[in-house]
């Protein structure tokens, strides 16, 4: 049962959390617009270098985020259990529960969606900027505006991760899902598919063909479980393959 919360909204979660991600939700939108902003002042270069900056700039960044998705995701739902000290509570049940319960994310609101993401964007995204110099150099200003794409791509997976559960995404959103800009429905319908070990990047999903030709993650599940005495050596496809034929005839 949701508490309602005069200005914090409606959630059943602890409120120090929410006022948290509501903080780290505005802090990221007030950062992102100063940072465009000073950019612009910054953009001193010939026109005709935008047609090159900007599109490959938000591109990489883009990637990148897809990449941070898959990467998180498929940690998350390989490593450690829901009993893991402090990442299973905080960090790996909320994977693990969205298997069981897909449509979980749905009943959440805009706040309790994307509010982890700024937390983990303000805390160790926007400090990266400090290390750029502060000049018009083009490749100053192309690598800020990557970091801004793919601090904006960040922000926006847990939201595009909701619209691909839901039975009727906003048009804008299903329009985007049918340009291949984010992920779509039936992108993401792989991943909960038995045994549930593909297609772990959820922001744009470009990358989950490539890394899933290539056979990226079960590789780097190998590697990590054979030179990690913590880890169960044996991979999550080997285990799915004998759990789920029990759970079906169970």
């Amino acid at each position: 049962m949701s508490e309602k919360k005069w200005l914090l909204g409606n959630y059943d979660y602890a409120t120090h959390a929410r006022i948290m991600e509501i903080v780290a939700i505005f802090a990221y939108l007030v950062t992102t617009v100063y940072i465009a902003y000073q950019l612009a002042l910054q953009f001193n270069s010939p026109m005709v270098e935008l047609f090159w900056i900007v599109p490959s700039a938000l591109f990489v960044g883009l990637v990148l985020a897809d990449f941070s998705s898959g990467m998180v995701h498929w940690l998350a739902d390989t490593f450690g259990s829901t009993d893991t000290p402090i990442l299973g509570p905080n960090f790996i049940r909320p994977f693990r529960e969205h298997h069981t319960d897909p449509e979980g994310i749905t009943r959440h609101d805009f706040v309790e969606v994307n509010g982890n993401n700024c937390v983990v964007i303000m805390l160790f995204g926007m400090p990266l900027f400090l290390l750029i110099p502060n000049t018009s150099d083009t490749w100053a200003i192309w690598l800020e505006l990557a970091l801004l794409s793919q601090f904006a791509g960040v922000f926006a997976t847990n939201q595009i991760h909701k619209w691909s559960h839901q039975e009727d995404p906003p048009a804008f959103a299903r329009l985007l899902m049918k340009m291949g800009v984010i992920m779509s429905v039936d992108h993401h319908n792989v991943h909960h598919t038995a045994p549930f070990d593909t297609y772990y990047c959820i922001t744009t999903g470009w990358l989950n063909p490539v890394f899933e030709k290539l056979g990226i993650f079960p590789k780097l599940e190998k590697f990590v479980r054979a030179n990690s005495p913590w880890a169960d050596p044996m991979t999550s496809t080997e285990r799915n393959a004998r759990t789920i034929p029990a759970q079906e005839n169970s």
